[in-house]
């Protein structure tokens, strides 16, 4: 069941992104970690939305969050992908 919900709060969130409603978007992502909060794809495009509407601070702090779960809780490393868009954020 939280697969569908996530796959569901997914297509809803990408929706609102391709129509560049960026704080809808950001609301749904953030419902979906509540669901799963070890998804390093839902913290990654969080961290596209902040980009998007200029909160860098913000998005450098969703990679903070999802590094702390993804690898300190569960031992994994961070996609390049997530680690690329990082580094892009601390470049500004």
């Amino acid at each position: 069941l939280n697969r569908q919900i996530l796959a569901a709060i997914q297509k809803l969130s990408d929706a609102f992104f391709k129509f560049e409603d960026y704080i809808n978007s950001i609301d749904c992502l953030q419902l979906g970690l509540e669901v799963n909060n070890q998804s390093e794809q839902l913290y990654r495009k969080l961290m596209e939305c902040h980009i998007a509407i200029g909160n860098h601070a913000e998005a450098g702090q969703v990679y903070q969050q999802a590094s702390k779960i993804i690898e300190g809780d569960l031992g994994l490393s961070l996609s390049s992908q997530t680690q690329a868009l990082y580094q892009t954020i601390q470049a500004r």
